[in-house]
């Protein structure tokens, strides 16, 4: 993958939570996206809180991220404490 300019993905969670935040309360469950080399991503991710399943937005570029906002829709800077970023997933060190 680390040869490649970019590839579109789509990644669905199965079995156990996999959260994205330090307090454990907001899950991973999809992911659909553009990965660009080598460490751009514009992603949709659906997420579920505590009665919440909730789509956002994210737009990553190397350590700057944004995100739309899961209950306004507004864009605005990810918080690295509630954050996920989805290059992690393409990372050839701990990626998949």
């Amino acid at each position: 993958m680390t040869s490649l300019q970019g590839f579109e993905f789509l990644i669905q969670r199965t079995g156990g939570l996999a959260f994205v935040d330090y307090t454990q309360t907001i899950a991973f469950s999809r992911a659909e996206g553009r990965f660009n080399s080598p460490d751009g991503v514009a992603a949709s991710i659906r997420v579920i809180g505590p009665g919440l399943v909730a789509e956002v937005r994210i737009i990553s570029l190397g350590h700057q991220q944004w995100e739309t906002n899961l209950l306004s829709g507004q864009w605005q800077a990810s918080d690295p404490r509630y954050s996920f970023n989805p290059a992690a997933l393409f990372s050839p060190n701990t990626g998949i």
